[in-house]
């Protein structure tokens, strides 16, 4: 669960910083979308506990041609 949300919260911080970033982008926009970008909170125990399962399967599918 805590991996869907930390690329959730990537996911939506990279869009405010794209908003933020336009020239085109109000005053409005550039203090709603400052307000929304964050970091992810860093759980290092169940991001290795993730990837070690990811890692384990390495090899284990191949895709359809």
């Amino acid at each position: 669960m805590d991996q869907i949300f930390d690329f959730m919260v990537r996911d939506w911080s990279n869009f405010a910083l794209l908003l933020y970033g336009k020239l085109s982008s109000t005053p409005a926009q550039w203090i709603t979308a400052s307000k929304l970008i964050s970091k992810p909170a860093l759980h290092e125990r169940a991001i290795r506990r993730v990837w070690s399962q990811v890692h384990g399967l390495e090899d284990e599918y191949e895709m359809n041609p």
